[in-house]
């Protein structure tokens, strides 16, 4: 019983965590507090990522940005907070966050996809 307590209470943490842009610093936010995403703030001060977004308020995940100012690109971040680069996606465009989460791109209307800590689904 203590082992399923635990694990739903470590599910639970990581099923709630939504990523927020705070004093130009990006954050994981769970029911436990703040955790600074040290990398990328790292790189937003010295100036390595420019156009930062953050997509459906932090529900979806996802975050574009431009590093050493070259193009933008999509990436995904997971409920730890490590970023991924989410090809063939990285080059799309976010035309819509539902509610849930769930992301449409410009490229595949009709279609919906969920960031999980593995990357893309299909719905």
């Amino acid at each position: 019983m203590k082992f399923l307590t635990m694990f739903l209470f470590l599910f639970s943490q990581a099923s709630f965590a939504k990523v927020i842009i705070k004093n130009d610093q990006l954050y994981l936010e769970t029911t436990a507090g703040r955790t600074p995403m040290s990398t990328l703030n790292t790189m937003i001060d010295k100036k390595e990522i420019s156009k930062l977004k953050l997509h459906g308020d932090g529900r979806a995940h996802v975050i574009s940005f431009a590093k050493n100012k070259g193009d933008e690109k999509l990436y995904s971040i997971d409920h730890r907070g490590f970023v991924y680069d989410i090809k063939p996606f990285s080059n799309y465009s976010v035309s819509k966050v539902y509610e849930n989460g769930d992301i449409e791109f410009k490229q595949e209307p009709g279609k919906r996809y969920k960031v999980t800590s593995e990357g893309y689904y299909v719905y």
